[in-house]
């Protein structure tokens, strides 16, 4: 057992280190990507560090694969050029103990990928969807800059107004147009500013001293209208359905028999078996293309092009089995099957050794 925990603790500890080191890339990332949002006004700093911390927890599906499979190849590499494994194989400890305590190791990072991709992905995909798409659709008076267009609802109604206060939470000659399905509306207000919640969860923006015009798309019931004072109930847009099938729950799609649905539960379903598979294939790979001696390692640099022809591989198999272009049956499954292939033809001298040491072992005889 002492062997095996060495073994083990020899790939927690780069895996935990490179996982870190990658998340926090993401994370940065995705903080260049949506911070600029934040600061022109269109997302709250609040809404931004949230969806970050949602993408950051969806990425876990795919970095603990990938930095296991690293951990594998970087700590078999390591016993290769440091003669450890020469002589763990002196010390009778054979193939077959390395490969189960790595075996446990990647069971275990399976079952968490597993959990992840079936339960933690759909729920997170949900809200972050739900969270983006009230950022988006929602208007917030405070978070105008003077001068600028704002674009919501996917530019079915843009905002702009010539001077804001934020301080005030007030604003002066504001000009609202808003693109209905059978109408054009066209609001201007002298000043405007904005009160608490509606009921329904909604802001409202109180117009003042403004006029209002509206056009039908038929030409017809048009009409022009001054007020002194108004309230518009800026009511947030629905999700649309294309982005929830990230969000549904695997026991939905389950039942489903959508072409698009059954993609996305393959999606989910190979990625445990992914990650058992890369780990097995990581070891081959050191064994491979690992130099004894502190010679050139090169398995490390194979092992990434290896991920990266795998990854793009299956996402572009999710492409066209979600299209019809390749059926269900294999579907998403040829990927995994591939890279067992794979790692079967890694192994396949060190299958010989290791029938020839199993049968020293049954036979009672010394390795």
């Amino acid at each position: 057992m002492i062997i095996e925990r060495y073994i083990v603790r020899q790939i927690v500890i780069p895996m935990v280190a490179i996982c870190a080191i990658l998340l926090f890339i993401f994370a940065c990332y995705m903080a260049a990507r949506y911070w600029s949002h934040a600061l022109s006004g269109s997302l709250s700093s609040s809404v931004v560090t949230q969806l970050i911390f949602y993408r950051s927890i969806i990425a876990l599906e795919l970095l603990l694969p990938v930095t296991l499979y690293l951990s594998v190849i970087i700590a078999i590499s390591r016993f290769i050029r440091q003669m450890e494994l020469t002589a763990m194989y002196s010390c009778g400890i054979g193939p077959g103990r390395i490969v189960k305590a790595i075996l446990g190791i990647s069971l275990a990072v399976a079952l968490a990928v597993a959990f992840i991709s079936l339960q933690i992905r759909p729920m997170t995909w949900e809200k972050f969807f739900a969270l983006k798409a009230r950022a988006k659709s929602t208007f917030d008076l405070s978070r105008m800059n003077s001068g600028i267009f704002y674009e919501i609802w996917d530019g079915k109604r843009v905002i702009f107004a010539e001077k804001v206060s934020k301080k005030k939470n007030k604003a002066q000659n504001v000009f609202i147009r808003t693109q209905g399905p059978n109408m054009l509306q066209i609001v201007y207000a002298r000043s405007a500013f904005q009160i608490s919640r509606h009921v329904g969860g909604s802001p409202v923006l109180i117009l003042e001293n403004g006029r209002e015009y509206e056009f039908a798309q038929k030409g017809e019931n048009d009409f022009i209208l001054d007020f002194k004072r108004s309230k518009m109930v800026l009511e947030p847009r629905q999700i649309l359905p294309e982005q929830k099938i990230k969000s549904i729950p695997s026991g939905v799609l389950m039942k489903s028999r959508d072409l698009e649905s059954q993609t996305e539960l393959q999606w989910r379903l190979i990625m445990p078996f992914s990650t058992l598979f890369l780990a097995l294939t990581g070891i081959g790979l050191a064994l491979r293309f690992t130099a004894v001696r502190g010679g050139k390692n090169n398995a490390i640099v194979a092992g990434v092009i290896l991920f990266a022809c795998y990854y793009n591989a299956v996402a572009l198999l999710k492409r066209w089995v979600s299209s019809g272009t390749i059926s269900l049956i294999p579907g998403l499954w040829l990927g995994p099957v591939v890279l067992l292939m794979i790692c079967f033809v890694l192994f396949v001298p060190e299958l010989r050794w290791l029938t020839a040491y199993w049968k020293r072992v049954i036979h009672n005889e010394t390795p």
